[in-house]
């Protein structure tokens, strides 16, 4: 097995890229692309941490390509436990990241596993940062997503030049709320805890298991994994977040969909180096991206959230019940925002709900590929009725990649894309063209 064949090469990394195929052109070129591209004023980095099978890695990847602007750099970290048996999807991967006129390249250097709820995940992300440096050192904004965030709307880099930072005290509500309105009570929460030894006193906007009148994160199991491994107190001395009697208080938020100025990320890196925390990410059972980088900003990015006019992140997490913690609830308005029809109320008074550029189903359960077809299905027809459709499986409506392709035992049509073909599967028409494809290709418009 060979490594990606990319010059450069970043400096950590537990193992090379296996790659079932050479890559095809020149990879000099393709380095050399990406560096002429650094003139490119307030340039976007999407990190992508993806695994599984070929398939389902290039249905994400295809699903950036068909969103995301071409100048933005797309660096994709495949952890390699990855399912080869459709080879036809992984060697797509393998052009895609020798072809010079393609924004994606493959970190060559990924670690050999990545695991949910551990700081492998953070890791992994912060791989990809300074692989991206490597490419491009001048790149201006960094953002994060994960294997079950799928983007349905173009306009994402417009969005982070304009916020340059995604932020919420907690996580961010269903979005269906003022965006001035909501960044203002944070900020006053924020100016009070400066005021009061660091004590927040707004909870509305936290997650659940807060501790009363302190509007931080704390007093759940999250805090007792990091107790038990002897991190909350090296963490709380290292400068992540507020500490004093009684009242010690970190932040916790969703990391898809979020976006930081990479000279933010530089003194965040530069913190984790500086304290070694950076050592401890392999070990820690927790989400480390979903707790650090918050808390971070939180405690040492102040004079930022009032300066700039953040936001909150780019993915929305849907849940099919209202909760007082996070996500957006309503089967009505997620048609609506698939469909891309808007109302005046969602350009004024709640005008959060335009922050939304994807979806990842936190509860119920459901695979990327089906987000995609939902999105695709409601674009076409605004009358869309997501819920009445029903679920994956026997008893629903729904055929997705895993059933069709190792329960149903239904072979890859080469000459198809793997959305192309589960469409198909489903009665639908997969689009030869993204619906960003003319965006992607009009100059001058990402500055």
């Amino acid at each position: 097995d060979e490594a990606f064949p990319i010059v450069a090469m970043p400096t950590e990394g537990d193992t090379a890229m296996p790659a079932t195929s050479t890559a095809k052109g020149n990879t000099n070129v393709k380095q050399d692309v990406a560096t002429s591209r650094s003139v490119v004023r307030g340039r976007v980095v999407f990190s992508y941490c993806l695994f599984g099978n070929a398939y389902a890695i290039r249905s994400m990847i295809e699903n950036a390509l068909e969103y995301l602007h071409s100048e933005s750099l797309i660096v994709v970290h495949i952890s390699s436990h990855v399912d080869l048996s459709t080879h036809v999807d992984w060697d797509w991967i393998v052009e895609q990241n020798a072809s010079e006129a393609s924004p994606i390249h493959v970190n060559p250097k990924p670690l050999h596993m990545v695991h949910a709820f551990h700081g492998s995940i953070l890791r992994a992300h912060l791989l990809n940062y300074g692989y991206a440096k490597t490419l491009d050192p001048n790149f201006k904004f960094f953002s994060l997503f994960s294997a079950d965030g799928t983007l349905f709307k173009c306009g994402a880099e417009d969005w982070i030049r304009k916020h340059k930072l995604s932020f919420g005290l907690g996580f961010s509500w269903d979005r269906d709320y003022n965006l001035a309105e909501y960044r203002k009570r944070i900020r006053n929460s924020i100016e009070h805890a400066k005021a009061h030894d660091n004590v927040f006193p707004d909870k509305a906007f936290t997650y659940e298991g807060v501790d009363k009148g302190k509007g931080c994160y704390s007093g759940n199991h999250v805090l007792n994994k990091m107790m038990k491994a002897g991190d909350y107190e090296r963490l709380q001395n290292s400068g992540l977040w507020f500490q004093g009697e009684g009242h010690e208080c970190f932040n916790f938020y969703q990391h898809e969909g979020t976006f930081y100025p990479a000279e933010m990320m530089d003194r965040f890196l530069l913190l984790l180096h500086e304290t070694k925390m950076y050592d401890m990410l392999l070990t820690t059972t927790y989400m480390t991206e979903e707790i650090w980088l918050p808390s971070y900003v939180l405690k040492n990015e102040q004079d930022l959230l009032v300066k700039v006019d953040w936001s909150p992140p780019l993915i929305s997490r849907f849940l099919q019940f209202k909760s007082s913690m996070c996500c957006s609830w309503n089967y009505t308005i997620l048609a609506e925002l698939y469909s891309q029809r808007r109302t005046a109320a969602y350009e004024t008074e709640r005008d959060a709900i335009s922050s939304i550029f994807g979806i990842k189903y936190q509860w119920p359960k459901r695979p990327p590929d089906l987000a995609m077809l939902e999105a695709l299905w409601c674009y076409n027809d605004p009358n869309c009725d997501i819920k009445g459709r029903g679920e994956v499986g026997p008893r629903g409506n729904w055929i997705i990649q895993g059933q069709l392709h190792e329960r149903n035992k239904v072979a890859r049509a080469p000459e198809m894309s793997p959305m192309q073909q589960l469409a198909a599967a489903n009665g639908l028409r997969w689009p030869d063209r993204g619906r960003c494809t003319h965006a992607r290709h009009l100059e001058g418009n990402i500055n």
